[in-house]
C-alpha cells in the first residue's frame, strides 16, 4: 500500500480555488429553482385562459365574444411567450468560469 502525503497548505490552496466554483454552483442552482417556479405559474396561468377561452364560447352577443377572444388570444400568446423564454434560461448550458491561469506555478 503506497501512501501519498500532500502538504496542508497545498491542499488549502486547492479548497480556496475550489470555492468559487462551488459559489457559482449555488447560484446557478438557485437560479434553476427559481425558474422552475416560474414556469410553473406560467403554465398554471395559461390553463386558466385556456378554460377562460372556452368559457367564452357559451357567450351570445358576438362583438363580446369576438373582443373577448382576441385578449384571451393576446394574453396566451404573451404567457407562451414568457414561458418560452424561461424555458429558454433553464435549459441552456451552464456558463463556464474563466479561471486565471497563474503561470503553472505550483505551492508546494
Amino acid at each position: 500500500m503506497v501512501v501519498v502525503l500532500i502538504p496542508h497548505h497545498r491542499l488549502l490552496a486547492e479548497l480556496a480555488e475550489a470555492e468559487p466554483y462551488q459559489e457559482a454552483y449555488t447560484a446557478l442552482s438557485e437560479q434553476v429553482t427559481s425558474l422552475l417556479a416560474r414556469n410553473h405559474l406560467a403554465e398554471e396561468e395559461a390553463e386558466q385562459l385556456r378554460q377562460f377561452n372556452a368559457e367564452i364560447l357559451g357567450h351570445h352577443n358576438p362583438a363580446q365574444r369576438i373582443s373577448y377572444v382576441d385578449r384571451i388570444r393576446r394574453e396566451l400568446a404573451e404567457t407562451r411567450q414568457v414561458s418560452s423564454e424561461k424555458n429558454h434560461l433553464l435549459y441552456r448550458p451552464p456558463l463556464l468560469l474563466n479561471v486565471a491561469d497563474d503561470g503553472g506555478s505550483d505551492l508546494s
